[in-house]
């Protein structure tokens, strides 16, 4: 899997509930055993990894703001794609490691079962040692849908 638009995300922003544009919307690493079920709403924390220098759950540090966000429209490949700037996760595990899989994309509202899920974004696992995590979204986004 590579990324996956879930459906309470879809539903938001067709319906004028969220703007990916305008709202600040949150990287989340998310462990490598995490499946995604597209129909769930909010986010399970206990799905978000554990490491040393990775402050999870609402409102925590080691969720990052999406920057330089962007909509691309795709004619060729009739999509549409959500993209961002790389995000950077300085000094993450040493003492407590934990593997990521993927990184979930997430407007945070009120806790972590009121906020919106947006996407997940799947990627090879990678295994905290106490450096630096950069997820990279493909040249053509990290959500096409």
């Amino acid at each position: 899997m590579a990324s996956v638009a879930l459906v309470q995300g879809r539903h938001q922003a067709w319906n004028g509930g969220i703007d990916f544009l305008t709202e600040v919307f949150k990287a989340i690493l998310m462990k490598s055993a995490y499946a995604p079920a597209v129909t769930a709403d909010g986010i399970t924390t206990a799905s978000e990894i554990v490491a040393t220098g990775y402050t999870g759950a609402f409102g925590g540090a080691g969720r990052k703001t999406l920057a330089s966000k962007a909509v691309n429209r795709d004619d060729a490949n009739t999509r549409v794609e959500l993209d961002c700037a790389d995000i950077t996760w300085t000094a993450i595990g040493g003492a407590t490691n934990d593997t990521i899989g993927g990184v979930k994309v997430a407007k945070e509202v009120t806790n972590d079962v009121s906020s919106i899920a947006l996407a997940f974004d799947d990627s090879n696992d990678v295994t905290t040692n106490g450096g630096d995590v950069t997820w990279s979204p493909n040249a053509e986004g990290f959500l096409q849908t």
